[in-house]
Order: structure tokens, then C-alpha cells, then sequence
């Protein structure tokens, strides 16, 4: 009798030890744990990303020698929604070696987690500085969910090591951006708020880039006559000449009456770095929307950006001038403009003439159909062609290649071009959620590099 008790224990323990494994797995792909499993649900934060839109745009170093892209978590068509905040930022050598991870995502659950993003490199390539956020759900007052999210700036060396946290104690750090001389960094706060959609205008401060000796340039809490509320709905953009600092505010106009409907509109703002000489630089219609980083010039005289005067209508890409003056449209876009979901990114070539404009749109639905378009758009209006099939683009300092990092499903690839499209390197491939630098054998998973 007692063999056959521990002969039954055995087998308890040969067939219950699989299923109990099985169901830890089932549970962590549930909680997200597993990697490249996407939990993010767009419809919790009401499809608006305000200050941290998803900047998928690789960066290059300022010697042309290394860079640094974002590797989005699960597939970039889960969900019915190619949009995602989950990343991991990595670092790569221009000739496809020492594939390096600077920050990779914690996750706990699919309500609480830590995301990094937008990054980039200081002015004289030693350091990398990028954002981060801590999302988790949490109740109100009056007992309803909603996201509570934590942002803060940091800053580590090339490969990963003394990161360190700046301004960690003010509410909202987002949109961190180097000064051109790599010793001051800007960044956006704001107050509390419910999601990305806070309703308060913030303020625009500089620092040292050790964190120290922080100031405020200008307070945005209060908006200009007729404006009802406004507040900063993304990017932070530094001129060459270390003057002027950019970035977009959407305008909630005032009410003639109480049963008006609500009309806002977004608007390109410009301040000094001393807080002096708050303008607009341009300012939009009725519903209109800024999508993606405004671009300085690199000789600082003109800003580009792309915007849609409202639904259906084509989007635009834009320079005007430092001081608000000479607006022009450059070109007509080529993005499905009934798309529900566009981003854009920008990049202007450091010989002015040209600029890169990258596309990736998607419409809704359980298979959304979605288009990735990267075109080389002339400066004096001339007109735009295409360059590659990719998601996201930039121009090297010198402006003899551009670096593409093209996402479909869970494949990705960063590789290089010349700037006729002509001569692609692959410098990394990201298959069943491994990396590999396309010049030496060394993969990286998460933390772990063999």
C-alpha cells in the first residue's frame, strides 16, 4: 500500500509539475512579463500622447560614429494599433559593432511599469540623455482608475554605465533636451494630471547637466488673453545658436457662451533661453494638429514642422523663421490623411537643402492596414521624392548617410543609406526578439549581451 501512495505521489508530481509551469507561463504572458508580449491599451489614455509621443527617430553621435535607437516592445501591429511607449533604448558603432543596451524596461505588471524613451546624444558624444516614465493605475477621489505617471530625466555613458537621475524632484519632467554646448539641458514640467492630458500649462526650465543650478525660464500657467487653458502637447527643440528654445502648446480657446462646443487649436511657441521674448511662431485653425519634433535649421534662421488643418484634409510640412516671420509650406505629404493613428519624424540636413521627412500611419480595426513612407523633401519647395521603405529616418552629421530604423510586426532592422537611397548597411537585426550587430557575433537580450 505504501508503494503504491509514493508511486502515485510521483506521478502527482511528474504530471502536476508541467501544468504548474504551464500556468506560471499563461500567467506572466498575461502580466506582460514575458518579453516583446505588448500590453499597452492605447484607449486607456483616450488616444492622446501629448508631450511623450512616441519619437522613434534614431540619433546619430556627433562624430558620425555611433547610434542610438529605440526597440519597441511586442509587435508594432498588436492590439490594432502599431502605437507603443514600451522600448528599450540600445547603442550601436556606425560600422555595425558593439551593439550596447542603455536602459531597458521594467514591467510588474501591465499597470505597473517603467518606460524610456527619447534619447540622445550630448554634443561632444560622451553621454546619452533620455527620458523616462512610471506608469501604474491608481484611483481618484472619487474612486475612479486612471494612470498615474511619474517622469523623470537621465542621463549614462555609452555603454549604460553612471546613469544618473536629474530633476527627479519636480512634477512631470518630459522633453529633455541638450543645450549646443552639452552643458545645460532643458526640459518641460508640469503639474499632476490624470494620464498625458494635463490641462495645466507648466513651466520650461534649464540645468547644468549634473542637475545642478536649476532655473525656471518661463512659467506657462498662465495663457494669453482669450485662451481658456493650454498646455504642452510635445517636443523641446534647442536652436544652434543657443538663443532660442521651440515646442508646441495646444490652445484651448476661451467660451463666448457656456453651451459653445469646445474649440482648441495647436500652436508653435518660441522663448528665449533667458525667458525673454515669448512669441508664437506660428498658430494653427480651428482643430488643427502638430504632428511629431519640430526641426531647427542647423544654421538656426528656420524651424520646420508638419501640420493638418483637420480631419481629411493632407498634412503639410512648414519652415518659418526664428522670428515668426516668412511662413511657407514646403511640401503637400504623402500620409493617408483618414489614417486614425500617424506619427512623423523630421531630420534637416546639415548642408540645409534638404530635409527628411519619415511617415508611418495606420488605420483602426483588428488588421489595420498601415504605411511606412521616407521621403527627401527640398528645402526651396522644389518638390520630394522617395528614399526607402522605413519607419523612422535621420541624416548623419556630415550628411553622407541617413540611418533607418524600419519596425514591421516583431522584425525590426537599423541600417544605413547613402542619401540617394543607394548602398544599405545593415547594422542590427531584431528577430524573435534577439538582437544582433550585423559585424560581429554578439546578441543582446535585454540586460544580457553573448
Amino acid at each position: 500500500m505504501k508503494n503504491v501512495k509514493r508511486v502515485t505521489k510521483v506521478l502527482l508530481v511528474i504530471v502536476g509539475m508541467p501544468a504548474l509551469l504551464f500556468a506560471l507561463l499563461v500567467g506572466a504572458c498575461e502580466l506582460g512579463l514575458m518579453e516583446n508580449q505588448l500590453c499597452f491599451d492605447s484607449g486607456r489614455l483616450g488616444g492622446q500622447f501629448s508631450a511623450v509621443q512616441p519619437n522613434l527617430v534614431p540619433r546619430w553621435s556627433p562624430d558620425g560614429g555611433h547610434i542610438v535607437f529605440r526597440r519597441p516592445w511586442g509587435s508594432i501591429l498588436d492590439s490594432g494599433t502599431f502605437w507603443t511607449d514600451e522600448s528599450d533604448v540600445y547603442v550601436i558603432g556606425s560600422d555595425g559593432t558593439k551593439l550596447r543596451p542603455l536602459s531597458v524596461q521594467t514591467r510588474n505588471s501591465c499597470y505597473d511599469r517603467e518606460h524610456h524613451f527619447a534619447a540622445s546624444f550630448s554634443p561632444d558624444g560622451s553621454r546619452v540623455l533620455y527620458a523616462w516614465h512610471k506608469d501604474r493605475e491608481v484611483k481618484d477621489a472619487d474612486g475612479n482608475d486612471y494612470w498615474k505617471i511619474d517622469f523623470d530625466i537621465e542621463t549614462s555613458r555609452l555603454d549604460g554605465s553612471d546613469r544618473r537621475v536629474l530633476a527627479g524632484t519636480f512634477a512631470d519632467e518630459v522633453s529633455p533636451v541638450w543645450s549646443t554646448d552639452g552643458g545645460r539641458i532643458a526640459f518641460f514640467s508640469r503639474q499632476e494630471a490624470r494620464g498625458y492630458r494635463g490641462e495645466a500649462g507648466g513651466r520650461i526650465f534649464i540645468m547644468n547637466a549634473d542637475g545642478s543650478d536649476v532655473r525656471m525660464v518661463v512659467d506657462l500657467q498662465s495663457p494669453w488673453e482669450g485662451i481658456e487653458s493650454w498646455y504642452h502637447r510635445g517636443a523641446l527643440i534647442w536652436s544652434p545658436n543657443g538663443e532660442t528654445l521651440a515646442f508646441i502648446m495646444r490652445e484651448i480657446l476661451a467660451k463666448r457662451n457656456v453651451d459653445d462646443p469646445t474649440i482648441w487649436r495647436e500652436a508653435l511657441y518660441a522663448v528665449g533661453t533667458d525667458g525673454s521674448d515669448l512669441k508664437p511662431l506660428f498658430v494653427g485653425t480651428d482643430h488643427n494638429f502638430i504632428f511629431g519634433d519640430p526641426v531647427w535649421s542647423s544654421d538656426g534662421r528656420e524651424v520646420a514642422f508638419v501640420n493638418r488643418s483637420e480631419r481629411g484634409i493632407p498634412l503639410t510640412l512648414h519652415a518659418v523663421r526664428s522670428d515668426g516671420s516668412s511662413l511657407r509650406q514646403l511640401a503637400e505629404l504623402d500620409a493617408q490623411v483618414f489614417m486614425e493613428r500617424i506619427s512623423i519624424g523630421l531630420s534637416w540636413s546639415p548642408h540645409r537643402g534638404e530635409i527628411l521627412v519619415s511617415q508611418l500611419s495606420a488605420g483602426g480595426g483588428s488588421t489595420p492596414e498601415m504605411r511606412q513612407l521616407i521621403q527627401v523633401v527640398s528645402v526651396d519647395g522644389t518638390g520630394a521624392r522617395d528614399l526607402v521603405g522605413g519607419t523612422m529616418a535621420s541624416w548623419s552629421p556630415d550628411g553622407s548617410r541617413i540611418a533607418v530604423l524600419d519596425i514591421y510586426g516583431r522584425e525590426s532592422y537599423l541600417y544605413t543609406v547613402s542619401p540617394d537611397g543607394s548602398a544599405p548597411q545593415v547594422l542590427v537585426t531584431d528577430v524573435d526578439g534577439k538582437l544582433r550587430a550585423s559585424n560581429e557575433s554578439e546578441r543582446c537580450l535585454m540586460f544580457i549581451c553573448w
